[in-house]
């Protein structure tokens, strides 16, 4: 018996799951949400007052999910656009039901009025054969309090790129091909920025299928399995230290595999779970899984010893050659030398202009290594940078805009020596920013906040006594896109 929270709207044929080539995307604006004469004034209004009681929620393009179809033993996904705040102001309102009975009278489709933004959540499998779960923070938009999977939505705006930079994201600027790759990538970033897990340690996702979340009026999230190289207790070693998107959840929680196999009928946990959660495990459950790889391969890239191979040797690359800054970052790690033999770093020449440059510095700072780098004291004005920049997204930005920069859990907070755009190879901030905060490093300075310098530019703080960095160092904040501004500092 089907829980009534949720409900399957494809469920994958073989126990192998579906992989990333046997998908396929029809993007179009016949597949966006029908409009309901004036409901433009009742979604702001929605938003109006969900903003108002929470603050932090931010709006942004998300790709709708119109249909979805099984074709021999691939998928089909015809997706149009719509955004959170339509989400927010349709699936979510209080009306949700009145426009699904009125989407099956005019369009025979209990949908067509509704935002239907596509989700994406994770069976995360570790090496000892347990599963990851999240407890919610009390400060999300959905399901707070509640039990999850890693999830989150992919971003039109990673795939639309520079394309969109002035103005809204377009259909057109979204090629089929990389709309299928972000969908796949995406749920491994919210591994990534919720877990706080090394791209390297995952291995590529196959999806299970795609529940809908009666409870937010059928919202469809793609559910997939992806396997970890480390162990339970190390994922939570991880999760310790903090992600981008720790303030997300307050605790994990590792179900072993026969539980979660039993998760629904022993009810004490399956309870507690949010819908998206239960969607998923009721797909894994239902018997279509892959077999467990305590050994996962990483996901697209290729993986290699730090002693076998240089990124720009690797087929495709055509960036330019680092070998001295890589051995810069290399000799200054002792700790990394020490464990070569041991520790393989994931590549992806495509998207990373200085891959092994970022893959040692992510792996470095991940692992709370970064005292053993060489890192140089700033303290000279001739050797300040002339901006200190950090990098976030929209939805964090109300949150630090309060209470200021923190480490989370890290030995730094992360600045870089310039902003995206300035045409220097930049080294500290991610190329998918939406914000850059402007730090008075000067200031901060004179109040005895130190910052130094790594081995490959990127400018480092502990901040205060708190680990922060608060408002008051802030010089200007911008937003990146899609079109650059200030944002306003209170």
């Amino acid at each position: 018996m089907m829980d009534s929270e949720i409900s399957i709207m494809v469920q994958c044929p073989s126990p192998e799951g579906i992989a990333e080539g046997q998908v396929q995307a029809e993007l179009s604006p016949w597949y966006d949400r029908l409009k309901v004469p004036g409901d433009r004034v009742q979604i702001e209004a929605s938003w109006t007052a969900r903003r108002q009681a929470c603050p932090w929620l931010f709006d942004g393009a998300k790709f709708r999910l119109h249909s979805a179809q099984l074709d021999g033993g691939g998928l089909a996904l015809r997706l149009g656009l719509t955004c959170y705040k339509d989400f927010m102001g349709t699936n979510c309102a209080a009306a949700a039901g009145q426009l699904q009975q009125r989407g099956r009278e005019d369009a025979g489709d209990s949908q067509a009025y509704l935002a239907e933004p596509l989700g994406v959540g994770a069976m995360l499998h570790t090496a000892d054969n347990m599963f990851v779960f999240l407890r919610r923070s009390l400060r999300v938009g959905e399901a707070p309090g509640k039990v999850d999977i890693p999830g989150g939505h992919p971003e039109p705006q990673v795939v639309a790129g520079g394309s969109a930079s002035g103005g809204p994201v377009r259909h057109e600027d979204l090629p089929a091909e990389w709309v299928v790759k972000e969908i796949f990538s995406s749920v491994l970033r919210e591994i990534q920025d919720e877990v706080n897990l090394p791209l390297a340690t995952l291995s590529s996702p196959v999806l299970l299928g795609i529940a809908r979340n009666k409870t937010s009026a059928g919202r469809a999230s793609a559910e997939f399995y992806v396997s970890c190289s480390l162990t339970s207790e190390q994922v939570e070693q991880s999760y310790a230290v903090g992600g981008l998107e720790a303030h997300e959840s307050t605790g994990i929680i590792f179900v072993s595999r026969e539980d979660v196999l039993t998760l629904e009928q022993s009810g004490g946990l399956w309870r507690e779970l949010c819908p998206s959660a239960k969607g998923a495990v009721k797909l894994y459950a239902l018997g279509l899984h892959p077999p467990w790889d305590p050994c996962p391969k990483p996901y697209r890239f290729s993986r290699i010893s730090l002693e076998q191979a240089e990124p720009w040797d690797l087929p495709g690359w055509q960036g330019p050659r680092m070998e001295a800054a890589a051995q810069t970052v290399h000799s200054a790690c002792p700790a990394l030398q020490r464990l070569q033999e041991r520790i393989q770093m994931s590549v992806c020449p495509k998207h990373c202009p200085t891959p092994y440059v970022m893959a040692l510095t992510n792996w470095v700072c991940t692992w709370g290594m970064v005292s053993e780098l060489e890192l140089t004291p700033l303290l000279e004005p001739s050797n300040l940078p002339e901006i200190a920049a950090h990098g976030t997204y929209l939805r964090h930005w109300p949150a630090i805009r309060r209470a200021g920069l923190s480490r989370m859990g890290r030995q730094h907070i992360h600045l870089a020596p310039g902003l995206p755009g300035d045409g220097a190879v930049l080294s500290g901030m991610r190329r998918d920013c939406e914000v850059a905060v402007v730090i008075d490093v000067r200031k901060a300075l004179a109040d005895g906040i130190p910052f130094y310098c790594s081995a490959n530019g990127v400018i480092l703080t502990p901040g205060d006594a708190q680990g922060l960095l608060p408002p008051c160092y802030f010089q200007r904040a911008l937003q990146l896109r899609p079109t650059r501004c200030l944002l306003p500092l209170d």
